[in-house]
């Protein structure tokens, strides 16, 4: 069907006589499992630009029993961005972790640190029994544990990297919101609930974005991932920074490619991502209904006529909007 028509047939006005007309890979190995969609979405990303490949739904054991994630990290790998996990085979001295993630609503318990124990075990007896050394227990908190790390057998590394024994085991605890607001740290600190940590984080972005000089192609992914996982916070640093609105929509689009559109529009909104990349895109996505539902017919409609130049589709859109009102 010709575009013309198409665009008639979307709003329900078809005439008869057009109604007739036919018309992740580099050495490093991470498997993730579900738990925290954002968290397992963007560490996907980031872990693959790291040189990490990958691999889904490992089971331990014959219950639905998963793991948040399971790293391998030879001594090649970069870690440009994850220098709390070089910090971790230097202070364990393993190479594998079996990692557990709590985000900003799932506070860090000692339950959780015995379950972090308890998938290490299960996942050596289906996996690789014979590498009990090389592999340790990392948890990734959003959160400080302070209760947690005051209560029990503690020590701290550097800000935002802490220890617990427990079970004669070292369990590796990394606080994001804690972590230093430098480049190696970018991997993580994306996915902070903490409204400093992030506004910190967005400002160098921007600083680096906008800036000829410092200009870091590699670290410019990282923007992306702020406006899927807090949109809030970039939008409003970027407006107290005066970035011009072209390099929002810019950002967005790239949010897109990195994550893809629906991804995008559930954290930016319909309206914005309508805005960055045009309806027609949106429409493909969701369909035409969601899209008239959200923004209305009028305003789709005049979307579409700032998104073409063809004489016969403007003026389908114009009579079209002409009938509607």
């Amino acid at each position: 069907m010709r575009r013309s028509n198409w665009l008639l047939v979307l709003f329900g006005i078809v005439p008869v006589a057009i109604r007739s007309r036919a018309f992740i890979i580099g050495g490093c190995v991470v498997h993730l499992l579900t738990y925290d969609p954002d968290f397992k979405e963007i560490f996907s990303e980031i872990a693959t630009d790291e040189g990490m490949m990958i691999l889904k739904s490992i089971k331990v054991g014959t219950l639905p029993l998963e793991i948040d994630a399971v790293l391998e990290v030879p001594s090649s790998a970069p870690l440009t961005h994850l220098s709390p996990i070089r910090r971790a085979c230097e202070i364990t001295g393993a190479q594998r972790f079996v990692i557990e993630f709590k985000g900003p609503t799932d506070p860090l318990k000692l339950t959780s640190l015995r379950k972090l124990i308890a998938y290490r075990e299960l996942f050596l007896i289906e996996s690789d029994v014979e590498e009990e050394r090389r592999t340790a227990c990392v948890v990734i908190s959003t959160r400080h544990p302070r209760s947690l790390l005051s209560k029990s057998n503690s020590r701290k590394y550097e800000e935002g990297v802490y220890s617990v024994e427990l079970s004669n085991q070292k369990i590796l605890v990394i606080v994001i919101n804690r972590l230093r607001v430098i480049p190696e740290n970018y991997g993580l600190l994306v996915f902070s609930s903490s409204k400093r940590v992030m506004d910190t984080l967005i400002d160098r972005l921007i600083d680096e974005q906008m800036s000829s000089k410092d200009r870091k192609p590699n670290e410019e992914k990282f923007i992306s991932y702020t406006v899927k996982l807090d949109f809030e916070s970039y939008h409003r640093v970027a407006m107290r920074r005066g970035v011009p609105m072209s390099i929002v929509l810019e950002n967005i689009k790239k949010a897109i490619d990195e994550l893809g559109i629906k991804s995008v529009i559930d954290e930016v909104g319909l309206r914005e991502v309508v805005e960055a990349v045009g309806v027609k895109d949106v429409v493909k996505e969701l369909g035409v209904r969601e899209v008239v539902k959200e923004l209305g017919t009028g305003e789709v409609l005049q979307t579409l006529m700032s998104e073409t130049d063809d004489p016969e589709t403007l003026g389908l859109i114009r009579e079209l909007m002409d009938r509607l009102a």
